[in-house]
């Protein structure tokens, strides 16, 4: 067998003129080929957008008199629709506070339920004692944010287990007397 020999001090490779053309050309091309992609990409964009645009169903423009079963179908949508953007538009947050700031544990909320129009608030709940049950609504009469609140009906649940009392209130939401001077 032959020894072997080990050179460690040899010098770095020769560095050659056409390696660096390649590289450079590599380079070069790996750019345009990155630009190409790009407008591709953005011409697809385009595209999609374009096609979402025309798969939307265009609203039918309504030329001439309306017939009475369309004018009554159209009242009812928009009678809908604007039920629809005040019960969205009520100040819930503020109502909600309002309602948790008064209650206690003593006190358990069973609904809570809005009549937009005439804004008032119909609130039923359930607490152990009438004694319970007149502290919430003194409470409540003292929220800034509810106005008017006063006891609509109470019923005693004689045959449950406790004898709880059930009640509703009314109350109305909005600017109180005091705020508005």
């Amino acid at each position: 067998m032959r020894p072997l020999f080990l050179d460690y001090q040899r010098k770095a490779p020769f560095e050659s003129r056409p390696g660096w053309v390649v590289l450079a050309a590599a380079v070069i091309t790996a750019g345009i080929a990155l630009h190409s992609f790009v407008e591709a990409s953005r011409d697809l964009e385009r595209a999609r957008y374009t096609l979402a645009r025309l798969e939307r169903k265009p609203v039918p423009v309504v030329r001439g008199d309306l017939n009475r079963s369309d004018s009554v179908r159209l009242a009812e949508e928009l009678k809908f629709a604007n039920a629809t953007v005040e019960r969205l538009t009520l100040p819930w947050e503020e109502l909600l506070q309002a309602i948790e700031a008064a209650t206690t544990r003593n006190v358990a909320l069973l609904s809570v339920e809005p009549d937009v129009q005439r804004k008032l608030l119909r609130i039923t709940a359930e607490t152990k004692s009438k004694s319970d049950m007149l502290s919430y609504v003194g409470r409540l009469s003292g929220s800034k944010r509810l106005t008017g609140v006063h006891l609509v009906n109470h019923q005693v649940g004689i045959q449950e287990p406790g004898q709880p009392v059930r009640f509703s209130m009314q109350a109305s939401w909005g600017a109180s007397p005091n705020e508005q001077n």
